[in-house]
This record gives C-alpha cells, sequence and structure tokens, in this order.
C-alpha cells in the first residue's frame, strides 16, 4: 500500500528530526576486530572437542562406500573419513572440491562471478576533515567514480577507533563489480594505490588530506555477485546434490547471503541438517 509506505516515511522523517543528536557511533563491531568472532568459534568447537586443521589445503573430495573421503595435503593426517561434511569455501573453490562428487554442481558453481576490491586504510590529522565528524561515509556516485567507490570515516563509525590526537582514520574502498581491478590487485603498488585515495577522496570533500599513517589491504574474487535468479540457481545445486552426494551440504557468502548474519544463519541451518542426516544413518 503506497499510502501507508508513505505514511511510515513521513514518520520516520518526523521523529529522526526530533531525536537528540548521538553523541557515541551507530555502528557496532567486537573491539578487537571481526576476528574476534573467529576465535570465539575456534574455542568452542576446541571445547567441545572437535579438531581445526590450519594451513591445509584440501586437494580432493571423493566418494568411500557411503561415506566421503577427504585428501589433504597434511603430512601428518593426509586423509579424512567423513559421514557428512559442508563445504563453505568460494563457489569457484567449491567447484573443484566437488568435481568428483557431481559435475553438473561443479560447472554451475564454477560460473560464479566475484569481484575484486582494495582496502586502503589512511589516518590523517588535516583540520578540515574535523567537519566530516559525526558522519559514517560516503558512497561515490557511477558517473563520478574514477577508481574509489566508497570511503567510510571509520574512527566516527567505531568507538575504539577514536584517536586521541584529534586525527580521523578513513577507510577507503576501490574496486568493484564490472569494473576493472586487475592492476589495482596485482599491478600497482602501496604507495600507488595510497596516492590514488588521497587525490580522490581531496577531491570528493574539497579538503587537502595527507596520509600520516596507511595499510592496503588486497581482496581478490572477494565478493561473490548474485545475478538475477541466484537463489532458484543454488536451490538446484542443493537438490542435485542431495541426490549424488547425501550429507554434503553447502554454505557461505556464494550461496545464500554475502554478509555475516546471513552466514552465520547458514552454518546454523546447515548444522541441522547435518545432524539429521546422521541421525538417519544412525536409523
Amino acid at each position: 500500500d503506497l499510502a501507508v509506505g508513505r505514511s511510515a516515511l513521513i514518520t520516520a522523517r518526523k521523529r529522526k528530526k526530533s531525536a537528540p543528536p548521538l553523541k557515541t557511533p551507530i555502528f557496532e563491531t567486537p573491539r578487537g576486530g571481526l576476528t574476534m568472532l573467529t576465535r570465539a568459534l575456534e574455542q568452542a568447537i576446541r571445547s567441545m572437542g572437535g579438531t581445526i586443521a590450519t594451513d591445509t589445503k584440501v586437494e580432493k573430495v571423493s566418494r568411500r562406500y557411503k561415506a566421503y573421503l577427504i585428501v589433504t595435503d597434511s603430512q601428518t593426517n593426509p586423509e579424512i573419513i567423513a559421514d557428512s561434511m559442508i563445504v563453505t569455501s568460494p563457489a569457484r573453490a567449491s567447484a573443484t572440491l566437488l568435481s568428483d562428487l557431481d559435475e553438473q554442481v561443479s560447472t554451475s558453481l564454477a560460473t560464479t562471478d566475484h569481484a575484486s576490491v582494495v582496502m586502503v586504510t589512511v589516518k590523517t590529522q588535516e583540520t578540515e576533515i574535523a567537519s566530516f565528524r559525526g558522519l559514517s561515509g560516503y558512497l561515490v556516485a557511477k558517473p563520478d567514480q574514477d577508481r574509489v567507490t566508497a570511503v567510510s570515516f571509520g574512527s566516527n563509525k567505531w568507538a575504539h577507533w577514536q584517536p586521541n590526537d584529534g586525527s580521523m582514520i578513513l577507510r577507503v574502498s576501490l574496486g568493484r563489480d564490472g569494473a576493472t581491478t586487475h592492476d589495482l590487485i596485482h599491478e600497482w603498488e602501496d604507495e600507488r594505490l595510497v596516492t590514488q585515495v588521497i587525490d580522490e577522496v581531496s577531491r570528493h570533500t574539497q579538503t587537502a588530506i595527507t596520509a600520516d599513517i596507511s595499510r592496503v589491504t588486497r581482496w581478490p574474487d572477494a565478493f561473490p555477485q548474485y545475478r538475477p535468479g541466484h537463489l532458484a540457481h543454488i536451490e538446484k545445486i542443493e537438490r542435485s546434490l542431495a541426490d549424488s552426494s547425501p550429507g554434503v551440504f553447502i554454505a557461505g557468502a556464494s550461496m545464500r547471503g554475502i554478509g555475516i548474519p546471513a552466514c552465520v544463519a547458514q552454518g546454523e541451518n546447515s548444522a541441522k541438517s547435518v545432524a539429521e542426516f546422521l541421525a538417519h544413518l544412525r536409523d
């Protein structure tokens, strides 16, 4: 109902105008960074008697009677027999792993597009940038884009990022789906990337910022791209796996949501599916 929707928007706008100004960031994240999530998960798994193999590559997965043989490059435990498994790697990597189990699934996963990005984090003490305090950042409209696509005022968003010397921390994204990113990822040196960021952000904000400290992080093929019909595509893959490889489940950013909450939900749902499958085996 358009009338109801318009009324809701008007109400929200009025409430925003009458609300007191915020004195703290509106965003939340673990103080130690998102790595705290993986550390907590690791601790939970180990506390329940689970094992984790790091720096270990899975080279092949195949059927072993009613179970699955997982071949790794580990010197101590190169072969693992599993009744069930959840594959959470990026779609193209999963395509390779599942090729011996279901060729159709492997081919479908291999067609997934991914976008590469570079993140440049900059600490600046320019006084002019202080006018942006209280703002979370901005997106660069495609007609105005050069290489920078978004700028996050990180120290405004995250309380634990706020420096004590009055400076600001910016986190800048370069690259997106449909744009050339090979040079950013594989050719440009860190210094050139930082210079590009400083030039573009200075132009966007009409300020002359400098980088006191900077950090460059490259994320090749990091963001799976959901094309029209994506969910139907994933459902078809899941049905094929259920027929050809019972007990094998897929999850992760390439499947049913790229954000952390979506990935957590997929993990929980996949764990339930494994439990149900194993219970059926015991029966």
